[in-house]
């Protein structure tokens, strides 16, 4: 009798936590298995959810069985077998959480230009993806021309929240600007009176 109780008390439970599982839930697992295509992640509720490898290759990773992961449910079938993972809206997450306390601080983003935006036929900015989250450099906050494709390194001007959804600005030159700042303070710790030093003559001023 006590072995059945057992049992159905486990299985009721079982069932009290797989009710809680919800699309777009933050989830930690282990890796318990792989095929060509998927990883297999026990995330504690008798069952097996799929990340699909594809995307963590494009991440520059790879797991193997018994790894530790955290990853959000995307999907959920009705009878809850086989939910699927994805890494990316936690990486959406914590990136967006890093731009939004980089505003007023020097931290530098690496991005990718996606789109020359124009108004009446004038260039007003750049449309940048930071690992995917957009943002704006006006085009007085560039430091050249730029086209779709360019690499470029901007800091964080501000993060205005609208809805859903956030407007970043971002800026090239204040983050030349704050570099050759600390480039002199750096120099200036390290040079003192009477030091002999070699420079290049890069202008003349005739008054």
């Amino acid at each position: 009798m006590t072995n059945e109780f057992e049992k159905l008390l486990e299985e009721y439970l079982g069932k009290e936590e797989e009710t809680q599982l919800q699309r777009g839930q933050i989830v930690k697992g282990t890796v318990v298995a792989e095929d060509d295509n998927n990883y297999y992640v026990d995330i504690g509720y008798k069952i097996e959810a799929i990340l699909p490898k594809e995307e963590v290759r494009q991440e520059g990773k790879e797991l193997k069985v018994g790894d530790e992961i955290e990853a959000v449910l995307i999907k959920i079938t009705n009878k809850l077998q086989n939910p699927k993972l994805s890494l990316k809206p936690l990486k959406i997450k914590k990136l967006t959480e890093e731009i939004k306390s980089a505003v007023g601080r020097f931290k530098p983003f690496e991005a990718t230009v996606e789109k020359v935006i124009e108004k009446d036929g004038k260039k007003v900015g750049y449309l940048i993806s930071i690992d995917g989250i957009k943002a704006l450099v006006p085009v007085q906050e560039a430091i050249k021309e730029r086209k779709v494709g360019d690499k470029v390194r901007v800091l964080i001007l501000d993060v205005k929240q609208r809805g859903k959804q956030l407007r970043i600005t971002a800026s090239e030159k204040k983050l030349e600007e704050e570099e050759r700042k600390r480039l002199i303070e750096k120099y200036k710790k390290q040079i003192k009176e009477g030091d002999i030093v070699e420079g290049k003559v890069i202008k003349i001023d005739p008054n």
